[in-house]
């Protein structure tokens, strides 16, 4: 499974059962990553991803654990633990650059866990100056 996640300058996922930030540019950049291969997301992010602009959208409460070899799975209201990172061959990070409150929050160590940096290139988002991608693999 092909993880992706946003974070902010503190690992910080969500704020109070909210997401910390969207950004309309951030999410065409997932679209072209995702191309025609299947994007499994949880209900709570249903409101980010057009399903006109995802073909293969599959929408599950446990879409960490439906997602399969080569699939990208979108995750941004769930605790990430060292066992999950098990089933990701890749894990691709889009860092807001910015402090946000936070209370889930993304702590692992990736080098630690085996995953290598391959990628690191920032853009312009729509709502944010700078965001940069960051692209984990095993």
């Amino acid at each position: 499974m092909i993880a992706i996640l946003c974070l902010d300058d503190c690992g910080g996922m969500l704020f109070n059962h909210r997401r910390q930030s969207r950004d309309r540019v951030l999410v065409e950049d997932i679209c072209s990553a995702v191309g025609n291969s299947v994007l499994w997301i949880r209900p709570f992010s249903e409101s980010l991803f057009p399903k006109e602009s995802f073909p293969s959208l599959r929408i599950h409460e446990n879409a960490l654990l439906q997602a399969g070899t080569n699939e990208f799975c979108f995750l941004e209201d769930l605790k990430i633990t060292p066992e999950h990172s098990k089933r990701m061959e890749k894990i691709i990070l889009y860092r807001w650059n910015r402090h946000y409150p936070g209370d889930l929050f993304f702590d692992l160590n990736l080098s630690a866990l085996g995953f290598c940096l391959q990628e690191k290139k920032d853009f312009e988002g729509s709502s944010h100056p700078q965001i940069t991608k960051e692209v984990w693999s095993k």
